[in-house]
């Protein structure tokens, strides 16, 4: 559900940043199911996490 939501959000340039954070975070969650991240990755990992948790808190 939350990639199909992503897609109806991917042309709205007001969204778009959020749309590629939510992305990125969703690749990054496929990697860590199969492999660990290297240490450049898993910051941004954390990086983006932070961001994301502040939005929600931010509702």
């Amino acid at each position: 559900s939350i990639v199909k939501k992503l897609v109806l959000l991917k042309d709205d340039e007001t969204k778009k940043d959020k749309v590629s954070l939510i992305c990125n975070q969703i690749v990054d969650i496929a990697l860590l199911s199969n492999k660990e991240l290297d240490s450049k990755e898993l910051d941004e990992f954390i990086k983006r996490n932070n961001q994301l948790m502040s939005m929600v808190i931010s509702l």
